[in-house]
Order: structure tokens, then sequence, then C-alpha cells
């Protein structure tokens, strides 16, 4: 062990982080800050995969240094993730296909498209890995962490896989504020951690900005127990 994790030892186990295999789908708002963060974390083995390029317009609410204009983003953030954290990507510049064929232990979607990521929950649900999927709304963020081995888990997720054209269009210039993307991809780094260490974790955890309330749905092997899960369903439909 490094002195660099000193701080962190005895709350995630440095050797394990370093050896699991994450595929990161999504370079942009959410997937550049969980990218930054697991690097930061100890996480050796990152795979990312972005088909798109900077615009002056992702600055204000994506983890990408001003001088990386018109790159592509997963150039930008492999630079970034090396600088902050010492770690070196490997990324794909395209789009995410079944082609692409990236073996993973943990498989984060970081995309805004529906259509997307249900392609990708239906080629690696039965691959047996922790699927990890966020989504944002401009005040509204929410937070899937899915073993897909735990059939009630999977149900619940499947059911919130709506198609893209039902979801809501935010409009311009309220499409995304940064303390949104960074609570977001906070609370999906928390799901790696509470995997990896065996803990009690939520399905699902939804925090409404707005109103200063986070909603959570457990759905452990053997129990189902839902916690104030009402606000969180209303909110959910809403989120790309």
């Amino acid at each position: 062990m490094t002195e660099r994790y000193h701080n962190q030892r005895n709350l995630i186990d440095e050797n394990k982080l370093a050896n699991t295999k994450f595929l990161v789908i999504g370079a942009g708002g959410i997937g550049s800050f969980f990218i930054l963060g697991l690097s930061k974390m100890g996480a050796r083995d990152i795979t990312v995969i972005d088909y798109d390029f900077l615009e002056d317009h992702n600055f204000a609410n994506q983890m990408h240094p001003t001088s990386q204009l018109n790159k592509p983003k997963v150039e930008s953030i492999a630079a970034v993730a090396k600088d902050y954290g010492d770690c070196t990507l490997k990324t794909i510049h395209g789009p995410w296909t079944i082609e692409s064929n990236i073996d993973a232990d943990i498989v984060v979607s970081a995309v805004d498209n529906m259509e997307i990521r249900k392609a990708l929950w239906n080629y690696y649900k039965d691959k047996n890995v922790f699927f990890v999927d966020g989504r944002m709304s401009v005040l509204f963020c929410s937070v899937f962490g899915i073993d897909t081995n735990n059939k009630e888990a999977v149900e619940f997720y499947e059911k919130s896989l709506f198609p893209q054209a039902n979801a809501e269009p935010d409009p311009c210039g309220a499409k995304s504020i940064i303390f949104t993307v960074l609570a977001v991809s906070s609370l999906m780094l928390d799901q790696v951690k509470k995997y990896l260490n065996g803990e009690h974790r939520p399905t699902r955890v939804t925090q409404d900005m707005d109103n200063t309330r986070i909603s959570t749905a457990y759905h452990m092997i053997q129990e189902y127990t839902v916690i104030d899960g009402t606000k969180a369903d209303e909110v959910v439909s809403n989120l790309t």
C-alpha cells in the first residue's frame, strides 16, 4: 500500500479497487466526474467509451479543461485522470456497440439517452456484473446500483427503462448545473464503494436538489424493502 490512500485505507480496499475492471460509457457531465473520482480513489483498470468532442457549452458542467476544446472527450478525460489521479485509461473514441465486447466487473452507464441505456443493460444483464446507472435532470438525480444476480433488483430496474420519447426535455438555459452533476457522480462512486466492500446498499438513491430530499429503495437478496419510494418513482420518470 502507498501513503497516497492513507486517509481512505479503512474505507475501501486499495488492492481490490485497483484490480477491479471498470467500463464507463460516457465521458460527459456525469462520466467525467465519475472517472476522475475513480482515478483519485485508486482504480487502475478503467475503459472509457465516448464518441463526442468537447464544445464550449460543455465546460460549465463537465470535468474537462478549456484547453481541450474541440478534442475528443475520451482524450481529454484520459489526460485529467492521469494528471489528477495517476491512472492510465483505456479509451475508445466512438459509440458503444455490441461489437465493443468489453469485459468488466463493474459497468457504468453515464449516458443521456434511454435507448442506449437499455441496449447496455440488455447486453450486460446476463454477464454477472455490477451495473451502475446515473441519471439526472436539472435539479434531480437518481442512481441505480444493480447486482445482476439479484432478481428483484433486476425487475425493479427494468421497470425504470422507459422509452426516450417519454423523457421530458429540459428547457434551453436550464439543462444542467454543476452541483447536480457532482451529486449524481458522488452517489455513483458510493455505490461502487459499498458494492466492493459488501456493505448494505440501496438499489436506487434519488436526490431532489430543489427540496433537499433523498429517497432510497432497497432490494436485498433475501428481503424486499422500499423506503420512501413514492416520491422517487415520480422523479425517476423524468430523468435521462
